[in-house]
């Protein structure tokens, strides 16, 4: 028995939809695990904060030149975004 390439088509969209089916969207993983984290609930000034936090200390015990340098500049990066 031969199929045509449209009911090929058919059957193969068939089984990835089944397939897929109950699976979650990249966006609705992210947000179950920012629930997780309680990022859902941080606010902007606490992420900064936060941010700032893990920089310094990035900055403080990084054992290369290059990671402690991306950290400063990522923490000049973060102080112009705080000014807006």
């Amino acid at each position: 028995m031969r199929i045509t390439k449209s009911q090929l088509q058919q059957v193969i969209r068939e089984a990835l939809d089944e397939e897929m089916e109950g699976r979650i969207s990249g966006k609705e993983m992210l947000a179950l695990y920012d629930k997780e984290q309680g990022l859902d609930v941080m606010s902007t000034e606490e992420a900064m904060e936060e941010l700032e936090n893990i920089l310094r200390d990035i900055r403080k015990t990084s054992n290369d030149d290059r990671s402690s340098q991306q950290a400063s500049r990522a923490a000049d990066m973060l102080r112009v975004i705080r000014r807006g």
